[in-house]
């Protein structure tokens, strides 16, 4: 094999190596979402918004298992998320 292609095959290993860890991480978070939902269904809090305390809607309980948030209290964590980033970005500021 030529150096050229040594350098690609390497290139290759550490992109394959950087996209498998991402996935595994990925995977775990997820494992670490369902083993919370889980222990929420013990408790009895499953289903019931952790910002406003209503219910949240079986629709998007359905949509995503392990969600703790109701849509209204998703998008105003969002909108809020969005807004403090804009305010750090007028001064200057990294999030």
């Amino acid at each position: 094999m030529t150096a050229s292609g040594d350098l690609i095959d390497h290139a290759l290993d550490e992109v394959n190596t950087t996209v498998n860890a991402g996935i595994e991480e990925n995977q775990s978070k997820e494992l670490q979402r369902l083993d919370d939902a889980i222990a929420r269904i013990r408790e009895g809090s499953y289903g019931v918004c952790e910002g406003c305390g209503q219910k949240i809607s079986i629709e998007r309980l359905n949509a995503l298992s392990s969600v703790t948030t109701c849509i209204a209290c998703a998008r105003d964590r969002e909108r809020s998320g969005v807004q403090r980033v804009m305010e750090q970005s007028s001064r200057g500021e990294e999030s």
